[in-house]
């Protein structure tokens, strides 16, 4: 096993086990935060997970590293809007800019 793919098991194990228990504060608990938080850390899982077809290509951003790390940055913005508690009006601006910020990066990872 190289170093890439131990780093990549590793990245998977940990981020899996972060979800895990993200879940499961959501399930006890409700909270909509917990399940953002758990979503986002799924989707950095997955992109460990499938360390080989995310990996930089001729010096470009893979575009499915891409792919996971984009909803991920949505998530992680709404999570951290509830658990902070942020003013329904301020969590919808920010909502936005996470979105444009993650589709403007998709993209730009998606170009040759």
């Amino acid at each position: 096993m190289s170093p890439h793919e131990l780093y990549a098991l590793v990245g998977s194990l940990s981020l899996g086990t972060l979800t895990l228990l993200y879940a499961l504060q959501w399930r006890d608990n409700h909270q909509p935060w917990a399940a953002w938080f758990a979503i986002a850390f799924l989707f950095h899982t997955l992109r460990y997970a499938l360390h080989p077809l995310t990996q930089p290509a001729h010096g470009l951003t893979s575009t499915w590293a891409m792919v996971f790390l984009t909803p991920s940055l949505i998530a992680m913005t709404e999570g951290m809007s509830h658990y902070i508690g942020l003013h329904p009006r301020a969590a919808h601006a920010i909502r936005w800019i996470a979105i444009t910020g993650a589709v403007a990066s998709l993209l730009w990872g998606a170009v040759p």
